[in-house]
């Protein structure tokens, strides 16, 4: 009994301690409504905002309509502009003309979605990157190529340049690979992680790796990639997100019944993904979910 005490309260003792360790962090949730747009067919999708820095900085919000009563079907990526941190936005525009569909033949089009613009700081440019989509007759295309594709904002226009696609090694593991949904590191020397997934254009299931890209204000061009993670199910990984913190890259993965992450220590060469959980073990219970 006496043996059974000490234990209790040296338990209790952990606990407490832990406890008074966790010091709360202030914080305010507040809803504001940017823009309306459901009208029973399409609605807004896809938001996402990049920042140019200033003394206040400069936020720019992109998103896409979707097509409700279908699958994955994006149009032109739109974009507005707030200079007061959200409290007020610009119209938004779609970007039809440079963010917008490529008419191939009279059923086809090529288009690109799942955008997301970040700030990059050795060129001064707000870059987005995201992916190329094929639709026929407005409905998407089974298979199908798939490239990485980038766009550069323009503040004073308020624009964005015309979508060009990344060259990748021709190679058919890269026939279908792109960056929808992801989210990217950028490196002291300029240099640019950005995680894609690809497949050959028949395949199945998808391996995510990461690429080392260089952008010069100008261009975004290919200088390798990483380690090619796979798993052969449920699609394989897909619309892989990489953040750094203390000294080490993490990058979370997607498949459609589960969350994994893989962790690295110069954001290229990945260890063996594990799925994600929670500290004491249990499933986090992501399905179908994209994480970031």
């Amino acid at each position: 009994m006496l043996h059974l005490s000490a234990g209790l309260a040296f338990a209790s003792l952990i606990v407490s301690a832990a406890a008074s360790a966790v010091v709360p962090v202030p914080y305010r949730l507040q809803l504001d409504v940017v823009t309306e747009g459901m009208d029973g067919d399409k609605c807004w999708f896809h938001p996402r905002v990049g920042a140019i820095p200033g003394a206040t900085p400069t936020v720019v919000l992109t998103m896409q309509r979707w097509n409700v009563k279908r699958s994955d079907v994006f149009y032109a990526v739109a974009s507005g502009v707030s200079t007061d941190l959200g409290a007020t936005w610009t119209p938004f525009v779609e970007h039809t003309a440079t963010l917008g569909r490529h008419r191939l033949d009279a059923s086809r089009e090529e288009g690109m979605c799942d955008f997301t613009p970040k700030w990059h700081v050795r060129s001064g440019r707000l870059l987005g990157t995201g992916h190329t989509v094929f639709y026929a007759d407005d409905k998407l295309m089974p298979v199908r190529p798939r490239h990485t594709v980038w766009s550069v904002y323009d503040l004073t226009s308020k624009s964005w340049s015309q979508w060009a696609k990344l060259q990748m090694p021709d190679l058919p593991k890269f026939a279908n690979a792109g960056a929808g949904s992801t989210q990217r590191v950028d490196l002291e020397n300029g240099d640019l992680l950005i995680p894609i997934y690809a497949k050959e254009i028949a395949a199945k299931d998808n391996f995510a790796t990461v690429v080392r890209c260089r952008f010069d204000g100008r261009q975004l061009t290919y200088v390798e990639h990483g380690t090619e993670l796979f798993i052969p199910r449920n699609r394989g990984f897909v619309e892989p997100s990489l953040a750094r913190f203390g000294g080490r890259f993490f990058l979370t993965l997607r498949i459609d019944r589960a969350a994994y992450v893989a962790r690295s220590d110069d954001g290229l060469r990945f260890g063996p993904p594990r799925k994600w959980t929670f500290d004491d073990g249990a499933d986090l219970g992501s399905y179908n979910t994209q994480a970031h």
